[in-house]
């Protein structure tokens, strides 16, 4: 009986670790060994990049009362790794080739999403946390927790710093890796029909598809409890990729 007690416990613990639910807060030093399984809303292949040394490979979110959390993996060598979030506000960027003004400019481009806040690094740096404003970007990393570089980082964003001024209704998530300035990249998470990479035209890359997860499922301007992050959130079809 004793022992049937015991691997009942750790059948539940590792269920436990496995199915984590919200509020959860994350301890943000860059090391993601306090995330879960189901935080994991983004497990990308680390073979499908168009370029050596430059991969995508993991995108954590999770949340609890006060901040959104956003971990990544990611291999980069002398080139930009990028995080975009469409956080359920308005008249947010679409094109960041053509129409921004802002940090990393892009040939990077949505359809069916704005992106209203991103967290781009260089090369081995260390990430910044950018609200979209107007063409533009505002620097709020001062007001965020960041840690990390050199393939993984952490960053706690504060409900307010987003530009619906507190939670909302979703958070869509999508991640590149990217060249210099003006030009396209080599790899997009998730992987999902409709985004694409043109090499033909400075490796435009083009995101219909971005990893969704209801944040404010009740309007009552508060974080949802008892979300499992990658469970609840979708994406379409994935493991499909269109290089002209």
């Amino acid at each position: 009986m004793k022992g049937k007690i015991l691997v009942l416990m750790a059948i539940m613990l590792l269920v436990g670790w496995a199915w984590a639910t919200t509020p959860h807060t994350i301890t943000v030093d860059g090391n993601l060994s306090d995330w879960n399984s189901d935080e994991l809303i983004i497990d990308d292949a680390n073979d499908d990049s168009l370029w050596a040394n430059d991969e995508v490979k993991e995108i954590y979110l999770t949340w609890d009362a006060d901040n959104l959390y956003i971990g990544a993996n990611y291999t980069v060598s002398n080139n930009a790794f990028i995080v975009y979030l469409d956080t359920d506000y308005a008249g947010g960027e679409t094109d960041f080739e053509h129409d921004w003004s802002g940090w990393y400019r892009r040939y990077v481009t949505f359809e069916n999403y704005d992106i209203d806040f991103f967290i781009p690094l260089w090369d081995t740096g260390s990430p910044s946390a950018l609200q979209v404003v107007d063409g533009n970007n505002t620097d709020v990393s001062s007001n965020c927790t960041i840690s990390g570089s050199g393939g993984t980082w952490e960053v706690a964003i504060p409900w307010g710093q987003l530009l619906n001024g507190g939670v909302p209704g979703y958070v869509a998530v999508a991640a590149v890796i990217a060249g210099g300035d003006d030009y396209g990249g080599a790899d997009i998470a998730p992987d999902a029909t409709g985004n694409t990479i043109d090499t033909n035209d400075s490796n435009h890359i083009n995101i219909k598809a971005m990893f969704k997860v209801p944040v404010d499922s009740d309007g009552d301007h508060n974080a949802d409890s008892g979300v499992s992050p990658a469970s609840a959130g979708s994406t379409p079809v994935k493991d499909w990729y269109l290089y002209y």
